[in-house]
């Protein structure tokens, strides 16, 4: 049985819409714990959940700080790879970095962030997939929300190492 084009485009662009629910859970869990929100109830189920269940929420002494860390780490360890670019520049110059990309899963499908770096940090950040043999393609139905949580990731990364 063989796979056809658009097939492969609707595996690919379901794998980006996960991809980008699973950041923007990991986003709001991270931003109700830097706030040091009390009420989890307020938070969508989704977000409740992986607290958790994978965070191992405590109603009682909730370790914000903790909880904190470990979605960081999470993000770090989440990313298959990550690579940057350098602008052009003239010889003898010291280039400021230029553009990233953090590819996310690979193979039939993969999903990728791109974005422009400006002073070391992410300005913008933009989802793109693709399957086997196919172009990448822009990930265009994100939500204000899920771009806010895109280059929210895309910010936990150590830039000024590049």
């Amino acid at each position: 049985m063989t796979t056809t084009p658009t097939e492969k485009e609707n595996r690919a662009k379901a794998q980006a819409r996960r991809q980008v629910e699973a950041i923007t859970t990991w986003h709001a869990a991270f931003l109700f714990c830097d706030s040091e929100g009390q009420d989890i109830s307020v938070l969508p189920a989704d977000v409740q959940s992986f607290l958790k269940e994978e965070m191992d929420w405590d109603p009682e002494e909730p370790e914000f700080d903790s909880i904190c860390d470990a979605i960081r780490e999470m993000v770090l360890e989440d990313a298959l790879d990550v690579q940057v670019r350098t602008e052009w520049h003239s010889l003898g110059d010291d280039p400021e970095l230029g553009q990233y990309k953090i590819l996310l899963c690979t193979g039939g499908p993969a999903v990728r962030i791109k974005g422009d770096l400006c002073g070391e940090q992410p300005e913008h950040a933009y989802l793109e997939f693709q399957d086997w043999l196919t172009p990448w393609e822009p990930y265009e139905d994100t939500t204000e929300e899920q771009d806010a949580a895109l280059l929210w990731y895309a910010d936990q990364f150590y830039w000024e190492q590049a």
